[in-house]
């Protein structure tokens, strides 16, 4: 049975073969050695393998696993963390780059963390940045009251511990986007703090002219009316817990309410405001209504 590893990166990954070999040096070079890099292929054409091979090649702590996609993200990245062997989980999304110094500084800083993120930098798709090394990581964990700045995107340099990730079960398959909010949601009812670096750790890729042939985000992509359904089952979920936190509620009822608004479902926006008693969620409602329509 091989040894367990002390990080293990997973990298969903479908159709951005220029973006992925990128993605992939950023993190080997500066993988401890007692690390991998997992990359899920969720169906891409060709497969990203061989690209990838081409681009870097035989480096023993990658590993590359294709799935029967496409699948999805969350999927990918679950499928990604089940093959994983590292003890600490970090994420990387295929167009983004992590910034020298953020995983060996992970390491070293979160002592007993459980969960981490860090703040972003961006870069054109087309021409990534000469990153300078980090000069060390700091954590600082983010205690109640419970708010906005508990909640991340996976791509924001995201760690998780493998065990407590398996014990929030994993990322909700049936979400297409937001499944890193449900995600964080479920690690905060476990009482469990998240880290966050006082420095970023990753840079973004932003999509240009020169990057056309690359593969639009899930994100991006996704309709505003699923964006909404998504909502509401994150919000039915977790009800018990978001009682007792009402600054996030209020933020996930926002958003919803702003993808019913764009989606056109005005009627079913006001009955969410109404419910929860909000005048002010009412009248957020009407406006991105009025500002959607005028955009159309």
């Amino acid at each position: 049975m091989p040894e367990p590893l002390v990080a293990s990166v997973v990298i969903p990954t479908r159709n951005r073969p220029m973006l992925l070999a990128q993605a992939v040096r950023s993190v080997l070079m500066q993988l401890p050695e007692a690390a991998e890099v997992v990359v899920v292929d969720d169906g891409s054409t060709p497969a990203a393998e061989a690209a990838l091979r081409a681009a870097i090649g035989h480096d023993p702590r990658l590993r590359v696993i294709r799935n029967d996609g496409p699948n999805g993200a969350s999927i990918a990245r679950n499928l990604g963390v089940g093959a994983a062997r590292g003890a600490v989980i970090f994420f990387l999304d295929d167009d983004d780059l992590m910034l020298p110094g953020y995983i060996p500084g992970v390491l070293a800083a979160r002592g007993s963390g459980a969960w981490g993120f860090c703040p972003a930098l961006t870069h054109a798709e087309d021409a990534p940045p000469v990153l300078a090394p980090l000069r060390g990581v700091r954590l600082v964990a983010l205690s109640a009251p419970f708010g906005r700045a508990h909640l991340t995107g996976l791509g924001y340099g995201f760690w998780v511990l493998r065990a407590e990730f398996e014990a929030a079960g994993g990322l909700d398959p049936d979400l297409a986007v937001n499944e890193d909010t449900d995600l964080c949601l479920r690690l905060l009812s476990l009482g469990l703090l998240p880290m966050r670096a006082d420095a970023a750790g990753v840079s973004l890729g932003m999509r240009t002219d020169g990057a056309a042939s690359q593969a639009a985000s899930v994100t991006q992509t996704a309709r505003a009316a699923d964006r909404a359904r998504y909502f509401a089952r994150i919000l039915q979920r977790h009800d018990q817990f978001l009682a007792k936190t009402p600054v996030l509620r209020a933020f996930l009822q926002k958003r919803q309410v702003k993808m019913l608004a764009k989606s056109g479902q005005i009627a079913a926006g006001l009955r969410v405001a109404r419910a929860a008693r909000s005048p002010a969620l009412a009248g957020y409602c009407l406006l991105n209504a009025a500002l959607y329509a005028f955009v159309r």
